[in-house]
Formats: C-alpha cells, structure tokens, sequence
C-alpha cells in the first residue's frame, strides 16, 4: 500500500481526491506446490500486459494535462478465490486398485450438482496412499485414483469448462501416523479442491 507523491504529504493536498483510494500490491510470487509443475509457456507476455495496466496514472496525467476533473476508472467490487476440499475416502475404491465402487459414482454425482448454483474457478483433484508399498506403486495408485474420480467428475457438464488439475502424492502427505491402521486407512484418500469465485 503505497503513497507516490514526489514528497511527504503532512497536510492536505489541495486535490479533490480524499474518497478515492489506490492500492498496489508488488513483489508478490505464486509458487507451485508441487516442485515438478511449470509454468504456462507465455507467462511472461500475460505478467508484462497485466504490468503495463496503470490506471492511476494515466488519471494523474490527464488532471494534470488539462486542469480538469476526469471520471475515474470504474473497478469491480473485491472477489476472491475460497478454497473447499471434500475428501473421498478409500472405501470408495476397491481394495488396492483404482475402481471407484457404485455408491462413489452417486457420491460424485451428489457433488456436481451442489456445485451447479456455486462460481466454480477451478478444481484440484489430488490422490494420496498410506506408506505401505514402494514409492513407485504408491505414486501409480495415488494418481490413477485421482484419474478415476476426474473420469467420474468430467460427466457433469457445469465442469467441463474448467480448469482441473489432477496429481497423485503417493505417501508423500499423510493426514495421519501410518503405524496404525486407522492412520493408514485416513491417508488412503483421494481429496477434491474445488476453488469458488466470491
């Protein structure tokens, strides 16, 4: 949150400006959570045009230019993104492998429609395994269960137009001690992120 004027304002400043305020927001980084995700290959052409967007002063310019009042640039009120995750647990899934059982796909069902009356932005669709196992066939179930319930979520046609992303963690983000079985059985998961516009 910044002041830009060239010197240190202790009074008022003779503009007409006391109701309208400007707040910019530099130096921040997005940084994937997953170390292996890339970024889109023309981010530096969409960072550089939303950069060169500087409404605040071009207004200055033009009341200095001319002496005269201009509208300011109309903004939309404050949205932002609220995350929400539902967990699905294993007992969704036959034992060991990435089937969904019948009663998961009218629980997906069930879900797709909640989200009908709800702006949804995007969704991230993560799978995770208890530490049995080697790290490769973790990794292997994790992300072909999370496939399974992407293959499920597609079929609503709200959804079909956003983004998903899907990964599988394997072990790597357990929920619970994997000593014991209730722990095991808590880690065994496949979790839906949906991100809400509100």
């Amino acid at each position: 949150i910044g002041n830009f004027s060239r010197a240190d304002i202790s009074g008022g400043t003779g503009l007409n400006l006391e109701n309208h305020f400007f707040v910019f927001l530099d130096q921040v980084s997005l940084l994937p959570e997953d170390p292996l995700e890339r970024l889109c290959s023309d981010y530096g052409a969409q960072r550089d045009a939303i950069y060169a967007q500087d409404d605040r002063h071009e207004y200055m310019r033009r009341r200095l230019r001319t002496g005269r009042e201009w509208p300011l640039p109309h903004l939309e009120s404050t949205r932002k993104l609220v995350a929400r995750t539902i967990t699905l647990p294993d007992v969704l899934f036959e034992s060991g492998k990435a089937v969904l059982q019948p009663a998961s796909g009218r629980l997906l069902d069930s879900i797709c429609r909640s989200l009908e009356n709800r702006q949804v932005d995007s969704l991230i669709i993560e799978g995770h395994t208890d530490n049995r196992g080697s790290d490769q066939l973790n990794d292997t179930l994790s992300k072909a269960r999370a496939m399974a319930v992407w293959e499920k979520i597609h079929e609503c046609r709200y959804l079909q137009r956003r983004t998903i992303i899907v990964r599988g963690w394997g072990a790597r983000k357990p929920l619970a001690d994997n000593s014991s079985e209730a722990g095991r059985r808590k880690n065994r998961r496949v979790e839906l992120i949906f991100y809400t516009l509100e």
